[in-house]
């Protein structure tokens, strides 16, 4: 017999994702409404997490926040992937050589994963500093993106196959794809060129060209891109600039990844 979700650990995320989403503070009854969670279950369950020190309460405001014990989670998940730590090697070989070159774009480079039906950003740089966070943690529907196509476009066909079955198809904007067909047909594309492009379809701001990062196996283990505003470059100048760099900067990482697929 399949065990029963347990109801207070779903609660306990529901309120550590608002607060995550909030980046800040947030009072009780706020987290109430946000939650649609009864008061009291939600002031007991914030007790418990202050305790223990994922919350913290902000003794002048009575407000609440992630606490810094989160920070050991995130770090210790994030250690945990070590495809970040040797993509983020290679990216930032990428970067010093586009700096020396003196591109002008304002561009970002990222590396993604796949978390279920997400994509989720796990480092994020700009290429005009030393490489650096710039923000949190990003995610958003795997189908609707680059980052997260070119990891689909190389996973298992079976598997490939259920996870599109189990998809829902959002759109983020108007450019976004949501049909089957049109996803398909480029995940096919994807495996012809090698890359994929997002054109303002995650943000109406934003186009970006990425790359899968492969496996021993073939398939992703992750992908890496660069991202800019649409207002300032075009993906003609994100392809003809960086695809080819990606793409070395991918392989690169792939072969020192070897051992983990």
């Amino acid at each position: 017999m399949k065990p029963k979700p347990s109801g207070s650990v779903r609660k306990v995320f529901q309120l550590l994702d608002e607060l995550s989403r909030a980046g800040g503070e947030l009072a009780a009854r706020d987290l109430a409404r946000l939650t649609g969670l009864d008061r009291t279950t939600v002031y007991r369950l914030l007790e418990t997490l202050t305790e223990i020190g994922v919350v913290a309460r902000e003794p002048a405001t009575a407000h609440y926040r992630l606490g810094l014990r989160t920070l050991d989670y995130a770090n210790g998940a994030l250690d945990m992937l070590e495809v970040h730590r040797v993509a983020v090697s290679h990216l930032i070989d990428l970067e010093r050589e586009i700096i020396l070159d003196r591109v002008e774009m304002d561009c970002n480079i990222f590396v993604a994963v796949l978390d279920g039906p997400e994509v989720v950003l796990v480092e994020i740089g700009r290429t005009r500093s030393v490489f650096a966070p710039i923000g949190g943690r990003m995610r958003f529907p795997a189908s609707a993106s680059a980052a997260g196509r070119c990891m689909l476009a190389y996973m298992p066909e079976a598997q490939r196959e259920r996870f599109l079955s189990d998809l829902p198809l959002e759109a983020r904007t108007p450019r976004t794809l949501t049909t089957r067909e049109e996803i398909e047909q480029r995940l096919e594309h994807i495996r012809s060129v090698g890359y994929d492009v997002s054109d303002r379809e995650v943000f109406t701001d934003l186009v970006a060209v990425a790359v899968p990062v492969l496996g021993r196996t073939g398939s992703a283990l992750a992908s890496i891109g660069v991202s800019g505003p649409a207002m300032t470059t075009s993906l003609d100048k994100l392809i003809e600039r960086f695809a080819d760099k990606l793409l070395v900067a991918a392989q690169r990482t792939g072969l020192a990844l070897r051992h983990r697929d």
